[in-house]
């Protein structure tokens, strides 16, 4: 199963967070939603429309983790994020089951919250050890991620009762007024990729936050466009193509239209709409902040092996063996981390997050560790 799906959800009760003694990963305390306030540990933000930003560098390593919370049904009831940084104490987060997690960017971790009656922003400052809220009136806001100078968040909302696509909108963080970055996709546009009904739509902004990909899927098709903020121009990828990976320069990177793994990894040229495969049979893949993109294969022995892909020449570079169990952070998963420039996230099973310097070979993780 694609990892889009994932993105389905339904709605839930409020956010509540508490701070967690120690920096473990493990065993982060945390309580039921709406049992308690926000702890005092944690303030709110001042000035509410301050948009300083961690220094460069200082957020490297600030990450966070989203793990369900489930019934005696098995049923999915909330999700439990736990938000952590070096040489720094843990946040432990009850999130409402229709809730969405974007970053770290500056050390900025963004959650949409949905009550059945609200929606509300929330943006944790981490470094700062502050929270800040932005109602979102007579709307829902089902996905948002963050601009890269942490003043503004992008929003894909909803119409309250009908759910109607209301298109992309920029939130402003000083609590400006928002206003629409891009409308909905049209049937007509939506006939063309062989979609009937979109099920979920993400949001990926490119490192240098020129241009916003906005991607609207069913369980087996997806519609991508990609809007160059500046100059308003909008470029469609309607052929089959999966999820998105990254975007480099004039090129989306996203899986091909796998049922799941092994899967190829396609570039697409945004001035001619054509694709060429640069990966096959991978495992996954990640783009790194200055746009190198990073593939990972599973070897007949059980092993992992890391290859740095050259958009241009094609040529690979062999980066080594990832340590067992490791796969690549892609963007569309439920695990974030900040990473250096040249580095790629990466996702432990039982750990936070941690990040792969592209320059070290053999392949060696840095940042956290459990």
């Amino acid at each position: 199963m694609r990892s889009r799906l994932r993105r389905v959800v339904i709605l839930g009760p409020p956010l509540v967070m508490v701070l967690a003694v120690g920096s473990g990963f493990r065993g982060a305390p945390r309580v039921a939603a709406g049992s308690l306030p926000l702890p005092t540990q944690l303030v709110a933000c001042v000035p509410p429309d301050a948009t300083a930003t961690a220094a460069p560098g200082s957020a490297d390593g600030t990450w966070w983790d989203q793990r369900p919370i489930t019934d005696v049904q098995g049923s999915l009831t909330g999700w439990t994020v736990t938000i952590g940084a070096p040489r720094a104490r843990s946040l432990a987060l009850d999130l409402p089951p229709g809730s969405f997690v974007s970053g770290p960017i500056q050390g900025r971790i963004l959650a949409t919250v949905e009550d059945g009656a609200h929606s509300t922003i929330e943006v944790i400052d981490t470094p700062a050890r502050c929270s800040r809220s932005l109602p979102i009136e007579r709307s829902i806001a089902r996905r948002a991620v963050l601009t890269r100078d942490g003043s503004t968040a992008l929003v894909h909302l909803l119409e309250r009762g009908t759910r109607t696509d209301l298109g992309t909108w920029q939130v402003p963080l000083d609590g400006s007024r928002p206003t629409q970055l891009l409308v909905p996709p049209t049937t007509e546009l939506l006939r063309r990729a062989g979609i009937k009904r979109v099920w979920s739509t993400d949001l990926i902004l490119s490192a240098d936050g020129a241009r916003l990909a906005v991607q609207s899927c069913d369980p087996d098709r997806c519609l991508t466009r990609l809007l160059d903020v500046a100059t308003g121009a909008i470029a469609t990828i309607d052929r089959e193509h999966g999820s998105i990976i990254g975007i480099v320069g004039r090129m989306l990177i996203t899986r091909a239209a796998c049922p799941g793994l092994p899967c190829d990894i396609l570039a697409w040229d945004l001035g001619t709409g054509r694709s060429k495969a640069i990966a096959t049979g991978t495992a996954g893949a990640a783009v790194t902040r200055d746009g190198r993109v990073v593939v990972i294969r599973r070897m007949a022995d059980g092993t992992t092996t890391a290859t740095l892909v050259d958009l241009a020449s094609e040529r690979r570079v062999a980066l080594g063996q990832l340590e067992r169990g490791v796969f690549l952070q892609d963007g569309t998963g439920t695990t974030g981390i900040e990473t250096p420039s040249d580095a790629i996230g990466l996702i432990r099973p039982g750990g936070p997050p941690t990040f792969l310097d592209i320059a070290t070979s053999p392949a060696r993780a840095r940042g956290n560790r459990p």
